[in-house]
């Protein structure tokens, strides 16, 4: 697969943790991850798209929470999401872009993986991202 295709599946992966990192994030606004996949989706179109990639790392690196490591806080979790961004900007410039693209699909499995956890021990939906439990939903089936 080629590196532009690596990059779209890696940048879909990130996107789809913007809900996530909104909820568990305490010290970054929720808008920078929404800002971030943003300018993942821009590289896209961008020349210098190594360029770009770089400066989102940068950008990730940077940030109060990219260093968290205590597992017991809520910027942790947020961290695992903003990751999957680092991967995706890191399929432009890694020199085997699958890794990082996997990299990428291994974090959200992962989170998805804990978020099952959770769920299977009785918490809500709405405890844990805000959304409405699908069987709670109007016109769901029962």
């Amino acid at each position: 697969m080629d590196r532009t295709r690596l990059a779209a599946f890696a940048t879909c992966l990130a996107t789809s943790l913007e809900p996530f990192f909104s909820r568990f994030s305490q010290r970054t606004p929720a808008n920078v991850f929404a800002d971030l996949t943003a300018l993942l989706w821009e590289v896209f179109a961008n020349s210098e798209s190594q360029l770009k990639a770089r400066t989102i790392l940068e950008s990730v690196s940077a940030m109060p929470l990219a260093g968290e490591d205590d597992s017991n806080n809520p910027d942790f979790e947020a961290m695992r999401a903003l990751s999957t961004v680092a991967y995706a900007a890191q399929v432009w410039v890694h020199k085997e872009p699958v890794h990082p693209a996997i990299w990428a699909m291994y974090s959200v499995q992962s989170i998805a993986q804990d978020l099952g956890y959770v769920l299977r021990d009785g918490a809500l939906f709405s405890d844990v991202l805000g959304l409405a439990h699908p069987e709670e939903s109007e016109g769901s089936a029962r």
